[in-house]
């Protein structure tokens, strides 16, 4: 299944675009494409743990199943004050 994927602020900047699609067997979590993304992007890999998932514009933790044609944010945590 063909699984869309958008870059935001410092993973954009680290995978060296702003999006890209993906292929992934079906029942595939986000831990899955995750695992997947690490190996194509490796800069990404020293974020693997902070990552924020966006499904379909709803956050999603990394047990969650994906669907064809799901399009994923990633997200960096965000910190204010």
């Amino acid at each position: 299944m063909l699984i869309k994927i958008k870059f935001f602020a410092l993973y954009k900047e680290k995978a060296k675009t702003k999006d890209t699609v993906v292929e992934i067997p079906n029942n595939s979590t986000i831990q899955d494409l995750c695992d997947l993304l690490i190996e194509n992007y490796p800069n990404l890999s020293k974020f693997k743990n902070n990552i924020i998932f966006a499904v379909n514009y709803e956050y999603q933790d990394n047990t969650y199943i994906l669907s064809d044609n799901d399009e994923i944010a990633l997200i960096p945590p965000v910190s204010g004050g």
